[in-house]
């Protein structure tokens, strides 16, 4: 099996719409996370966790600030990239922002 990083884009504003959620609908998008996690648990490696303001290490820049764009990661298993596209149909996240990278072994 091939390792894939997927990595969970966010805004400014959806940041802030899940930091005003009730506890109530917070106790929902846990759940939904906890259900995606025990149907896909045989191909998680890293269900992963929200991602805090980073800073570059160097001057180089090759996009706009990520801390604007990047809410957080899992680290999943699957045979090929197609398969794991699939793992994340019926995602807690799906249609608010998911990119998949394969990892390479080097």
């Amino acid at each position: 099996m091939k390792k894939f990083v997927a990595i969970y884009y966010s805004t400014p504003e959806s940041k802030a719409a899940y930091n005003s959620l009730s506890e109530s609908d917070l106790k929902t998008v846990h759940e939904s996370w906890s259900i995606w996690e025990a149907k896909h648990r045989n191909h998680i490696i890293d269900l992963g966790n929200p991602l805090m303001p980073g800073t570059p290490l160097d001057q180089i820049a090759c996009m706009e600030d990520p801390n604007k764009f990047i809410g957080g990661y899992s680290i999943v298993k699957a045979k090929d990239l197609e398969d794991a596209k699939l793992l994340f149909w019926g995602h807690p996240y799906e249609n608010k922002g998911i990119h998949i990278f394969e990892c390479v072994q080097v």
